[in-house]
């Protein structure tokens, strides 16, 4: 009996590296630049008046002069120079306020930080995102072409089904052997594009950005391509007897067929689970699907077995 088993991908990212990039991109995109502004001046009042509720001994002091409370207006010079690095060396903390101000200055970096790449991203990120679109909508028409390739070989493989393995007892086959070659090429072909394209969808897919920014239409289409040529293998599979079945899935060819099925069903629900455009998501879900089907019912039961009427797959489904 040839099964599939379905083996989850490996996670190539922990969770929480996952979600502090998520956070960092938030942080950087999510955030109005003037929600950072009001934060530093806000940074700036709340360790201006930590530093001033400081006792003498533990708070802030004039250069050269002894320990004592400073005034409100002192705290507050000293922490503006500090959030920004400045730190003319008038104004010196000792004891505790030292902790203070080594952590306002971690502030006023991080925050320093943020709002340069907010005031610099805006034009940058742009171009940048032109520029993945265009190499990302570039990559999505290669696979494509190359899908294409596979359907229009597996068409010509489901003319040829019938004269290699004909029905009638007394018939004699013609150019079976050739068929059996030509039906191997088709499934190398087919198998090696599954696993370069969906190796590509996985490894963008690991981060949130991919499916967001990808041309929609390039992503729908390759789904597309994907489907029609499901369609036409599920539609030879279903025309072969089952003793033609059993020549053409030898153990090369059943092993091809049974990898590239997982990781399309694979990634039809990760893809599906993450899109947002409601074309996209049906797409690859219906990729998914097929590819569940197609081994569900003509590999989960021996080889050798009569396909059911309800295992063909009708073109509504495309």
């Amino acid at each position: 009996m040839a099964t599939i088993t379905f083996l989850p991908m490996p996670a190539k990212h922990s969770k929480l590296r996952i979600m502090l990039r998520r956070l960092l991109a938030y942080a950087i995109d999510g955030v109005p630049l003037y929600v950072y502004v009001f934060l530093y001046a806000a940074a700036i009042l709340v360790f201006g008046e930590l530093y001033s509720l400081c006792p003498a001994a533990n708070g802030l002091v004039a250069s050269g002069t002894p320990p004592q409370a400073v005034g409100f207006w002192t705290a507050m010079y000293f922490s503006a120079t500090t959030i920004t690095t400045l730190c003319y060396g008038d104004v010196d903390p000792i004891g505790w306020s030292r902790l203070i101000a080594s952590l306002e200055g971690l502030v006023g970096l991080s925050f320093f930080g943020i709002i340069l790449t907010k005031a610099t991203s805006g034009r940058l990120s742009y171009h940048v995102g032109r520029l993945f679109s265009a190499h990302a909508e570039s990559r999505l028409e290669q696979f494509c072409l190359q899908c294409r390739k596979n359907e229009s070989d597996l068409k010509q493989l489901a003319k040829l089904v019938t004269k290699a393995f004909p029905e009638t007892p007394n018939a004699i086959p013609v150019s079976q052997d050739e068929f059996l070659k030509t039906f191997g090429e088709a499934i190398s072909s087919l198998h090696l594009f599954s696993e370069n394209f969906c190796r590509y969808l996985d490894d963008e897919t690991d981060g949130d950005f991919f499916l967001a920014d990808a041309p929609q239409h390039a992503l729908v289409k390759s789904g597309e391509d994907v489907q029609r040529t499901f369609y036409v293998l599920t539609q030879i599979f279903i025309a072969l007897s089952p003793t033609a079945r059993i020549a053409v899935l030898d153990e090369i060819n059943l092993k091809r067929v049974t990898e590239m099925l997982t990781q399309w069903k694979l990634v039809g629900i990760k893809v599906s689970k993450q899109a947002k455009h409601s074309g996209l998501k049906t797409c690859f879900q219906t990729v998914g699907n097929m590819s569940a089907s197609l081994s569900d019912n003509l590999f989960s039961a021996p080889i050798g077995r009569s396909p059911q009427p309800d295992q063909n797959f009708g073109s509504d489904e495309l």
